[in-house]
């Protein structure tokens, strides 16, 4: 494995730096370090996990170049705050990120994932065929959570994205484009006794989805969408889909269109839609 451990620093301006056996990359590795990666230029070559905090604090800035994660062509993942007691940060501006696993933002403590430029693949080994690999933010069930900031730039998806798993997860968009290219994007996954809230906020930029969004798949989601951005959805709108579930959408601003139905309340939750500027265009059902 290679690791950046108390203080310990790599800033890489070109060149290729390659680790393609199945050996992770741990950035925080010891607890009370950090460690910090700076990608300025160049080509990044991780065969195994990137973890940015492991049991320390990891920081990761990308300001161009390439970091390829799984690049012996296994799924590996990108980890931000993987164990108790550190953080992850990885701020990118430019260049291009993959990963072939999952993403896991806020895995077992605090990360941040903020993008205003590049280009992200997320999970491209799967184009929604396989099982068990997601985006995903805030996992682990009594952990602060996670959040992901989107200002530029362009998100690929290549399957399901989760929203606040089993704690609390944010997205919060004020532009670029967020593309779910495969599966659904749902948000407040689980219950876990009322644990769970997942939150959308729009103001900008759009979010293209091949399939369902779920706001409450299990949980407390809201999803607020105004200024001028725009969503996109390939299949149904749910708010609120299992019994469990709390499911609140406001559009104040922006444009939200939905192929299939509006659906609020799929079972026996609450649902509950707020329209008071912009544009909410169904093309299917209304179904209440």
């Amino acid at each position: 494995d290679g690791t950046a451990g108390s203080g310990g620093k790599i800033t890489q301006t070109g060149g290729q730096f390659i680790n393609t056996l199945d050996s992770n990359v741990e950035l925080g590795h010891n607890t009370g370090s950090t460690g910090t990666y700076i990608m300025v230029d160049g080509v990044s070559e991780i065969g195994g996990n990137l973890i940015v905090g492991q049991n320390g604090d990891g920081v990761m800035y990308q300001h161009g170049g390439l970091v390829e994660v799984g690049a012996n062509g296994l799924n590996k993942a990108l980890f931000l705050g993987a164990q108790n007691g550190s953080t992850g940060f990885y701020t990118m501006t430019g260049g291009s990120l993959s990963t072939t696993g999952d993403v896991e933002i806020g895995e077992d403590v605090w990360g941040v994932f903020t993008m205003s430029g590049g280009v992200f693949d997320a999970v491209t080994q799967d184009d929604g065929t396989a099982v068990g690999q997601y985006f995903r933010v805030g996992v682990q069930l009594g952990d602060p959570g996670g959040e992901l900031h989107l200002d530029g730039g362009i998100l690929n998806v290549h399957d399901e994205s989760r929203i606040g798993v089993n704690t609390y997860g944010k997205v919060e968009m004020t532009g670029g484009t967020y593309n779910q290219l495969y599966s659904q994007l749902q948000i407040a996954y689980n219950s876990q006794s009322g644990a769970v809230h997942g939150h959308f906020i729009q103001s900008g930029g759009t979010v293209n989805t091949a399939d369902n969004v779920d706001v409450g798949r299990d949980g407390h989601g809201t999803y607020l969408l105004s200024g001028d951005g725009i969503l996109n959805v390939g299949g149904d709108l749910v708010l609120a889909e299992t019994a469990n579930a709390t499911g609140h959408m406001v559009v104040s601003g922006g444009e939200a269109n939905v192929t299939g139905d509006l659906i609020i309340a799929q079972v026996a939750g609450s649902g509950n839609l707020e329209v008071s500027g912009g544009e909410a265009n169904v093309t299917g059902d209304l179904i209440i």
